[in-house]
Parts: structure tokens; sequence; C-alpha cells
């Protein structure tokens, strides 16, 4: 159990260690609080009570709420195993407090996140009906081209058929007339002359 102990406090000092060179203010917070409840697995409460202390201070100062209500549940529990009731009692108001304050915050990140999908699937919507609405005048266009296209094939093809009809009148008319040059020329020259005058 030592020889665990000391590796991981080896861990959590060189860790300690580099956060304080980088001043990332947050890992230092969670490396103190991070050995106070190694320390306190070892019965050693002075020194635990210490880094949990560190280790809130540091969260309560930047704000870190998540890592501060770690150390006010830790010093609860710390402070109610060495029978000081009042100082349990009063981190254990604060855990209390922050667990609400980061519900809350988990709430409104929720909404937010609420409201934001709602946005997204309103404007995805929008820009369905739009797509929608696109389709619908392209297809009536195309309809409406269609139809065009159907009505100048039907009269195309009614004004040949006039056409046809009208040369094909005319054909017959000019046959019909070489017929009858045809047949007088015939006539006359048959005709036979008319013999029944008298000459006095």
């Amino acid at each position: 159990l030592l020889g665990k102990f000391d590796s991981a406090n080896s861990y959590l000092n060189e860790s300690l260690r580099l956060s304080k060179i980088r001043k990332d203010e947050e890992m230092v917070s969670l490396s103190y609080i991070s050995k106070g409840i190694l320390f306190r697995r070892l019965n050693k409460n002075n020194e635990a009570l210490q880094y949990f202390d560190s280790g809130y201070q540091i969260a309560q100062t930047n704000g870190y709420l998540i890592h501060m209500q770690d150390a006010a549940y830790e010093l609860s529990e710390l402070y109610k195993d060495i029978n000081q009731y009042k100082l349990a009692y009063q981190y254990h108001k604060v855990f209390k407090k922050v667990g609400d304050s980061l519900f809350d915050i988990r709430n409104q990140e929720r909404i937010a996140q609420l409201e934001m999908k709602l946005i997204f699937e309103h404007e995805n919507k929008i820009d369905e009906m739009q797509q929608e609405k696109t389709r619908y005048k392209y297809f009536l266009l195309a309809f409406c081209l269609l139809s065009l296209l159907i009505v100048f094939i039907l009269v195309y093809g009614r004004l040949r058929i006039k056409i046809k009809h009208s040369k094909i009148q005319q054909e017959n008319l000019l046959l019909e007339s070489q017929l009858f040059k045809n047949n007088v020329i015939i006539i006359g020259f048959f005709k036979v002359p008319d013999t029944s005058i008298c000459i006095t």
C-alpha cells in the first residue's frame, strides 16, 4: 500500500510542479485536491486538510465550480470525521450551493442546446420548404413548356394537313381544267360541218 502511495504521490507532485510552471491554476487546484484524497485514505488528516483547503481556495478564486464542489465535499467529510461539525456543515452548504449552481448552468446549457436545435430544425424546415417551392416552380415551368410544345405540334400538324388538303384541291382543279380543255379540243376536232344551209 505504501508503495502505491509513494508512486501516486510522486506522480501528483510532478503534476503539481508542471502545473505551477505552466501557470495552469485549474490543474494546480485539481492536483491539490487529489493529494488531499490520497492523504485522507492514509488517515493523514492534517496534510489532507491543507491540500483540500489549498485546492478549494484556488478553485474559489478562479471560479472552477466543479473543483470547488469536490473540495467542499471532501472538506465537509473530513471535518465530520474529526468531529468539527460546524465546519463540516458550512462546507456541506457550500457543496450544495455550488451543486445547485452547476445544475442551473447545466440546465441553461441544455436549454441553449435545445434552442439551438429548434432553431436549426426550423431553418432546415424553411430550407426544405424553399427547395420544395423551387422544385414546384421548375415542375410548373416544365409543364407549361410541354403544354406549349404539344399545342405547337397539334397546330403545326393541323396546318400541314390544311396545306396538304389545299394543295390536293389545287391539283384536282388543275386536272379538271386540263381535262376540260382536252375535251373541248376533241369535240372541236370531230365536229361535223352543217350541210343544211342552202345556197341560192
